[in-house]
């Protein structure tokens, strides 16, 4: 059976695990930190998680950090799920205040993860993208956006995307915490040491 991965590009990856991290939080946080301006977000009462693939499994693995430092009830679902089966779609028309979903497709164009979007839009639930990927269709279609690039991407069997959407998942969940007075503001002006709270090496 042929692999497209070498063993050598997958190593790479991992290699840059590291360096991404470090790249990324100052301007992620920051810019988490003028998302989470919007009055908005302050209404909150269930997120949604949704993507296919490496942006799913990111997804699961950020439920807890939800629920736990924000106090949400947080749910995670694959795209086909909370497309066809997983959200109340039928009556009411509108979900129920308060209903977030945030979106995450590395590439910026999983065609589900951008119909379950599209669905979560005309349903009036407010939304957010993550995606490595600027400019790209989950960033047009979603309500607001939250770009993390990775320098260098080559393909790869998600690596790299998982890191990056995990992180800016966690960092939604601190900055969401935060306002809802779950911690100190030292978490806030420092979004590292968070993140070493919750297993991040860097």
């Amino acid at each position: 059976m042929h692999h497209p991965y070498t063993l050598e590009e997958m190593l790479a990856q991992g290699d840059a695990l590291a360096a991404d991290l470090s790249t990324l939080i100052s301007p992620a946080a920051e810019h988490v930190e003028m998302l989470l301006d919007d009055p908005r977000w302050a209404t909150v009462s269930r997120i949604y998680l949704t993507g296919d693939g490496d942006s799913f499994h990111a997804s699961l693995a950020s439920e807890l950090a939800f629920e736990s430092l924000a106090n949400v009830p947080c749910e995670p679902l694959s795209a086909l799920r909370l497309l066809r089966y997983g959200a109340v779609w039928d009556e009411p028309h509108v979900l129920p205040a308060g209903t977030f979903v945030i979106a995450t497709s590395a590439s910026g164009r999983t065609e589900r993860v951008l119909q379950a979007l599209e669905r979560v839009r005309e349903h009036g639930a407010l939304n957010l993208a993550i995606t490595a990927t600027p400019d790209s269709a989950i960033t047009r279609a979603a309500d607001h956006s939250l770009v993390l690039p990775l320098a260098g991407a080559k393909p790869s069997p998600g690596i790299r995307t998982y890191q990056a959407s995990l992180l800016g998942l966690t960092l939604i969940a601190i900055g969401l915490g935060h306002r809802r007075g779950r911690y100190s503001d030292h978490y806030r002006s420092h979004p590292a040491d968070g993140l070493q709270l919750l297993g991040f090496t860097m």
